[in-house]
């Protein structure tokens, strides 16, 4: 009895229960770190791991100059730049995903010289952040081998992997959040039975006011983070004492309590400062699980930059399939693993809660993750795959669970992540210029040098402003380091040429028309860019100059094209009321 009430305080949760588990740490140590003879051959993934990682560091200007090609992730940045001249009675919109939290980290940090630089290092640095939480909680769950496995296999991700985590808004920050909370539990858990309920309710503050931020930023955070939260703290109260038991609910309700509350007051703050978005309409698939499942297993490959297609001879083409194919295994043992826990016959008698609580958020996460994927028709492409983020970071931390089998099975993880990691090391160094599209459909962004190409004609025709499809106006501008400013507009219907407000992405003071001022038109070639504008509007009357460059054609007019583009109707969708 006596020994039942010392491990009760200890804060040890498997050792305070009643129940059927063993006492001491040293069973499910055997079980979660086998040490087999083979020295340092275990640590092979680490290897590959820093060649990539050393390449990544050495190509990093091109990385980053590849990502910024896009205008998804162009966005944020030119918004950032635009937010310290935004007239009062403006709106923004950040288009279909509210990054709230991004935006105000690119509001604090738009007076700084170096803005430039530090928004291009930002996402790559709260990645790196959020990885070394990650190493961290795994290790304390398990042991070293097991978070230098996990951080292996997560760092060396595809193409559009990096793309993900090195855009500023393209949920890296929510993955960091989601990780944070695991991290926090890992950390709660062992201290439950001594902390005090000052110390206590801090802690639940904290965590709920960092998890406002991504509440109110990110709707795929409740079931990347905080529905798991949830589940996890029903797993640990099972059987608990009621002191501990008292003390983890209350933890998890204030930080669900804070989180909520914060995120409404952000939310809120946001709308009346005139900072919207546009919610992407989501609905349950009636009939279309069947074409999700596959689109699910497509888009994890992507993340990892391998591919779900017939491998054709080409020594890419090789590689992209292994990738897909050692993706895909390692998302099939992991469920497996799982679906052992949820049967019973997983974890030992001898696993600590700790460890408990790590496996069953991310268990909980990977299954949120893919459910919601599977279940809603949200996904269209590939480039769902940043909607698989948190579950693509679920299955490295689940992974040394796997090994954990037996002998047999930690050689085989340890030769696949090292597989694994080999191949995306060889894709980097060969390809760190990569831009991403949809891969189910052929399209051609304008590039560096065509920018440069752009402030060279700009200058020469005396024009500092223009206009252009989304997919070519944001990259342009920050590709041209703001000295052309290309503003996004769309074709106003199929049956016409005639330019209006664009949809999503912009500042309504944008299109505030300059007296006296040249602008610009940007028009695509057929098949280079989604929905872009192919031809120029005869009623915008003689341009004073044309020239072709690369895959797009500008046109120099003597006037601001804002001043002929059609005027948005009120309450128009999701913009600022007139």
């Amino acid at each position: 009895m006596r020994d039942h009430v010392r491990l009760a305080l200890s804060g040890d949760l498997s050792l305070a229960r009643a129940s059927r588990r063993v006492r001491g740490r040293g069973v499910a140590a055997a079980v979660l770190a086998r040490r087999p003879r083979g020295g340092v051959l275990w640590w092979l993934p680490v290897a590959c791991a820093a060649v990539y990682a050393v390449a990544a560091l050495v190509d990093f200007h091109e990385l980053i100059t590849s990502v910024y090609v896009n205008s998804d992730a162009a966005l944020a940045p030119v918004l950032g730049q635009a937010a310290a001249g935004i007239p009062a009675g403006s709106y923004v919109s950040l288009g279909n995903h509210a990054w709230y939290e991004e935006w105000l980290l690119l509001l604090a940090s738009r007076g700084l010289p170096a803005r430039r630089q530090l928004w291009e290092l930002a996402p790559m640095l709260w990645s790196v952040a959020g990885l070394a939480a990650l190493v961290w909680s795994t290790r304390r769950a398990m042991d070293a081998w097991s978070a230098a496995l996990c951080a292996a296999a997560l760092v060396c991700v595809g193409a559009f992997g990096r793309f993900c985590f090195l855009a500023i808004n393209w949920h890296s920050l929510t993955v960091v959040h989601t990780v944070a909370i695991s991290a926090a539990l890992v950390w709660l858990v062992p201290r439950l039975g001594s902390i005090s309920w000052p110390r206590l309710t801090a802690a639940g503050m904290t965590l709920g006011l960092l998890s406002a931020l991504p509440t109110a930023s990110d709707s795929l955070f409740p079931f990347w983070a905080l529905i798991p939260l949830a589940g996890t703290t029903a797993v640990l109260v099972r059987g608990a004492t009621p002191r501990i038991r008292g003390r983890l609910l209350a933890f998890t309700t204030l930080t669900f309590v804070v989180a909520v509350a914060g995120a409404l007051v952000i939310a809120d703050a946001m709308r009346h400062a005139g900072v919207t978005s546009r919610a992407l309409p989501v609905a349950l698939v009636a009939g279309g699980i069947g074409h999700n499942l596959e689109l699910l297993a497509e888009s994890y490959a992507y993340l990892a930059g391998g591919r779900i297609v017939a491998p054709s001879l080409h020594l890419q083409s090789l590689l992209a399939t292994a990738t897909a194919a050692l993706v895909l295994v390692a998302l099939l043992l992991v469920l497996d693993q799982v679906r052992r826990i949820a049967a019973g016959r997983w974890p030992p008698p001898g696993i600590t809660d700790v460890q408990l609580a790590y496996v069953a958020f991310w268990a909980m996460s990977l299954i949120a993750t893919s459910l919601v994927f599977l279940l809603t028709d949200a996904p269209k492409d590939a480039l769902a795959g940043r909607y698989l983020l948190a579950g693509y970071t679920a299955i490295a931390a689940l992974l040394p669970l796997v090994a954990a089998r037996g002998v047999r099975m930690r050689t085989l993880v340890t030769a696949g992540v090292c597989a694994f990691a080999a191949i995306a090391a060889f894709q980097l160094i060969r390809r760190p210029f990569v831009v991403i599209t949809s891969p189910e459909v052929s399209v051609r962004f304008p590039g560096p040098a065509t920018a440069a190409a752009l402030v060279r004609f700009a200058r020469q025709e005396g024009v500092s402003r223009g206009y252009a499809g989304y997919w070519d106006a944001e990259q342009l501008t920050w590709g041209t380091r703001f000295s052309v400013l290309v503003r996004p507009v769309r074709v106003c219907s199929a049956r016409s040429h005639s330019l209006c407000y664009p949809q999503l992405g912009m500042i309504s003071s944008w299109y505030t028309p300059q007296p006296n001022a040249r602008s610009l038109l940007v028009v695509d070639s057929l098949g280079t860019s989604y929905n872009g504008v192919l031809a120029r509007d005869p009623a915008l009357g003689r341009p004073l100059a044309s020239r072709r460059l690369g895959y797009i054609t500008v046109y120099v007019y003597s006037y601001d094209i804002a001043a002929r583009l059609a005027r948005p109707r009120c309450n128009f969708s999701w913009a600022h009321p007139c």
